[in-house]
C-alpha cells in the first residue's frame, strides 16, 4: 500500500475569493462607486511572431483620494542601449 502525505495547508484559502462577483456587488451597493485609473506600460507588440511583450509598469491610482501605487516589471536585464534609450538602468 502506498503511504499517503500528510496534506499541506494551502496559504491562498485564507484569502477570501468572490465566487459570485454580482451577488456580492449587490451587497455593496449603498457605498459611493470608486473609479480607478489602471495604466499598464508594456514592452510593445509582438515582434516577429517570436518576442512576445512583457509588462514593464503598472500604475493604479484611485481618483477620489488619489492613493496611488507603481511598479516596475523587469522580465530580463536590458542592453545598455536600451538603458542609454529609455533612461532605465537596474541598480
Amino acid at each position: 500500500m502506498e503511504k499517503m502525505e500528510p496534506k499541506r495547508k494551502n496559504p491562498l484559502r485564507k484569502k477570501k475569493c468572490v465566487e459570485n462577483p454580482q451577488r456580492k456587488l449587490e451587497r455593496v451597493q449603498h457605498k459611493k462607486p470608486t473609479l480607478v485609473i489602471i495604466d499598464l506600460e508594456t514592452t510593445g507588440l509582438i515582434d516577429r511572431g517570436f518576442l512576445m511583450p512583457h509588462i514593464t509598469q503598472l500604475a493604479v491610482k484611485e481618483i477620489e483620494t488619489e492613493v496611488s501605487f507603481s511598479v516596475y516589471v523587469m522580465p530580463k536585464m536590458i542592453t545598455a542601449k536600451a538603458g542609454e534609450l529609455t533612461g532605465i538602468s537596474v541598480d
